[in-house]
């Protein structure tokens, strides 16, 4: 209720209770008027304690309560502790201005004052201590998360490798039933160098030729001979797929060499290097070859010379012949790799018009290296989806967080992948858990590329050879 006050001068005015404790200058005179704190009237204890079960409580001397939320404000205070309702503007903290507050540059705001620098402070002091607890809880999910995807990637990885080492290893009374295609490459040594590496297949199981794109009926040989099948190890040409079949045309040389249609499934695509790899593969890693003859196997003695080139370097030439009666073949020319260079050794065989290849490295064909790196690959393909995968719900998590912060971090931290690493690692103290999963998952991403790079691109593998 207001506070009847009277002034030395004889003035009298009953001022406001928010006035209540204060001193004003009197409207009349000027001089200092002192506005007297009202008097509390006793309450009865019962009554307080009645009071107090419904939830009022009474308020301090000399104070009022707030006309929005009913609290007690102390006396001389115009700001409500519990709301933030001012008394004197009549409107809540916040309302007319939002004051935009930081701690030391984090992504921390609070955005209504409470009209004094130690409560503002104190909020945020507050906030970002619960920031902080949130920080020191338990593992958070995106650890296990980690775990568990690279767990998914050397399992994959390890069952490949088991489940192919286990099916070359030979035993007495189960034969190998996959091996690394030894083919001789006699079909793709007479490939120029400029011919296409990638229209050759292999096929890889036994499979029934037929003269149409289904299923051979009983009574449907229309002249086709069916006693063979197409056996695995057997390299072709695929001219067209359908209905589920291939047709194709083995090369020469082969174990087949009936033409027809095949189930799709069992022929595998041959790479352009696996190609190469092919056309060199009884060529020795320290020796450029010369081919002169296309076919070695029908020459049953051989025998080796030394010539001396025009650049003095000398060379060996294969030779080879079938009986004493018969004159010695010329089969290849061998350029050691220590005296020759490539383009000294293929300029010398280019002389002779004849089909080059440059001393490769021999693919690995042993059980234990093929089945580790063919789970290896495996492991590096897993490794780089589930990166993927990890790394975008990274930058998901990254792009809520950066919601909080000024607007061109916002954008850059949601559109530039290293950028929201940056951004996670200068809001350390509140994000930076995050920053560790982006990076994190860009490591599975780039690790799994970089590693695949090393892995060496080997020849298929077909069933039933021995």
């Amino acid at each position: 209720m207001p506070i009847p006050v009277s002034c030395q001068c004889g003035y009298q005015v009953d001022a406001p209770d928010q006035y209540a404790g204060k001193q004003v200058s009197c409207p009349a005179c000027q001089n200092p008027l002192q506005v007297p704190l009202p008097q509390q009237a006793p309450l009865d204890a019962k009554l307080d304690e009645m009071l107090s079960d419904a939830g009022i409580t009474a308020v301090t001397p000399g104070g009022y309560r707030c006309p929005n939320c009913t609290a007690s404000i102390p006396g001389g205070g115009i700001i409500c502790l519990k709301c933030g309702y001012n008394v004197e503007s009549s409107q809540m903290m916040g309302e007319s201005e939002q004051i935009e507050k930081k701690h030391f540059g984090a992504a921390i705001y609070t955005n209504r004052s409470y009209g004094h620098e130690q409560l503002d402070t104190a909020a945020e002091m507050m906030e970002v201590d619960l920031l902080e607890k949130d920080a020191e809880g338990p593992t958070p999910y995106w650890v296990w998360l980690f775990v568990f995807l690279n767990v998914i990637s050397f399992g994959m990885g390890l069952a490949v490798f088991s489940l192919t080492y286990f099916s070359l290893v030979d035993s007495n009374t189960n034969p190998a039933t996959i091996q690394i295609a030894a083919y001789q490459g006699e079909g793709f040594r007479q490939l120029a160098e400029d011919a296409p590496r990638d229209k050759y297949f292999l096929v890889v199981t036994e499979a029934v030729i037929t003269n149409k794109p289904q299923k051979r009926e009983k009574d449907d040989n229309e002249g086709m001979d069916f006693s063979q099948k197409m056996a695995p190890g057997t390299y072709c040409r695929v001219f067209k797929t359908e209905n589920g079949f291939s047709q194709i045309t083995p090369l020469s040389g082969q174990n087949s060499t009936q033409n027809g249609w095949v189930p799709t499934m069992a022929v595998l695509p041959v790479t352009p290097v696996q190609v190469d790899l092919l056309q060199n593969l009884r060529n020795a890693p320290d020796v450029h070859t010369c081919f002169l003859n296309s076919n070695l196997t029908k020459y049953k003695s051989k025998t080796t010379e030394k010539h001396e080139a025009n650049n003095g370097k000398e060379y060996t030439v294969e030779l080879g012949r079938n009986s004493k009666n018969q004159p010695w073949v010329e089969l290849e020319y061998q350029y050691a790799k220590k005296d020759w260079d490539e383009d000294e050794a293929r300029q010398h065989c280019a002389g002779h018009n004849s089909p080059f290849a440059p001393a490769a490295a021999t693919p690995v064909t042993d059980n234990a290296g093929f089945a580790f790196y063919t789970g290896l690959a495996t492991f590096c393909i897993v490794q780089f989806w589930l990166g993927l995968i990890y790394y975008i719900v990274a930058h998901i998590s990254i792009a809520i967080q950066a919601i909080k912060d000024e607007m061109v971090h916002t954008i850059l931290a949601s559109i530039l992948p290293i950028y929201n690493v940056v951004w996670c690692f200068m809001r350390w103290k509140y994000v930076g858990g995050y920053g560790i999963m982006a990076l994190l998952g860009l490591i599975m991403i780039i690790g799994g590329i970089v590693i695949q790079l090393f892995v060496p691109d080997l020849l298929p593998t077909v069933a039933g050879r021995t």
